[in-house]
């Protein structure tokens, strides 16, 4: 057999069915905002490890680092979603801000039945506090309370993550040489996987004229570097 719920009772259930809702809206919001920023975080780490080499020691900081920080993002979505509970009044706010023509009705249902649970009044008065609440639970009968918390803008955010992501994965495959090889070095920092170099050399000298070689003697051959500093040419 089913509990009775009195009016104040499935206000208070609404309101935190319509919280829940809305917490997870806040978790999805979080973890969409924080795919994007780990995609281009990704982005510019191996930008940078491309141009600064960087050591074993700094890449093992580095994914030490950005791991810990999507643990922390991916719990605190979990936490949000399943069990972070607003208060009762915070909700009841947030909905009348949301929708101006509910006026007061929420927090004026919740302070009734605060001051008949706080106060324990009897007869008359107790009778209609318990009438006026019922008013208001009629009032708010046909009221979509979760649909009111949605959050507008959670659409077009998914939307533009979407894309950020595939055109983040399309980055990476256009230039997939540099990107498997920087994955490697990110994901097993003392592995055999030596930088990316931009190293160009050009001959010097000789120039385009060449120039007569002795057979059994030694010959200059300078040469210039941009990009990346070679430690040796052989």
């Amino acid at each position: 057999m089913g509990v009775v719920l009195n009016p104040a009772q499935k206000i208070l259930r609404r309101l935190q069915a319509a919280d829940r809702f809305y917490q997870q809206q806040r978790s999805k919001e979080l973890l969409l905002r924080m795919l994007s920023v780990g995609c281009l975080a990704i982005f510019l780490l191996m930008l940078l490890d491309v141009v600064f080499h960087f050591a074993a020691v700094s890449w093992l900081l580095l994914l030490a680092g950005y791991l810990g920080g999507a643990v922390l993002v991916v719990a605190g979505g979990i936490y949000l979603a399943a069990f972070y509970k607003a208060r009762d009044e915070a909700t009841a706010r947030r909905l009348e801000v949301r929708d101006p023509s509910l006026g007061s009705t929420l927090i004026n249902a919740l302070q009734l039945q605060a001051q008949l649970d706080e106060n324990k009044p009897a007869g008359l008065t107790r009778t209609l506090t318990e009438g006026a609440i019922e008013t208001y639970g009629e009032r708010l009968g046909d009221v979509a309370m979760e649909r009111k918390l949605a959050l507008p803008d959670l659409p077009k955010l998914r939307r533009r993550t979407l894309w950020g992501v595939l055109g983040f994965v399309v980055i990476l495959m256009s230039f997939f040489s540099i990107s498997k090889l920087e994955f490697l070095r990110f994901f097993d920092p003392y592995g055999d996987h030596p930088p990316y170099s931009f190293t160009q050399l050009s001959i010097v000298e000789p120039g385009s004229d060449g120039f007569r070689v002795i057979y059994g003697k030694s010959v200059l051959v300078k040469a210039r570097w941009t990009g990346h500093a070679p430690n040796g040419l052989y």
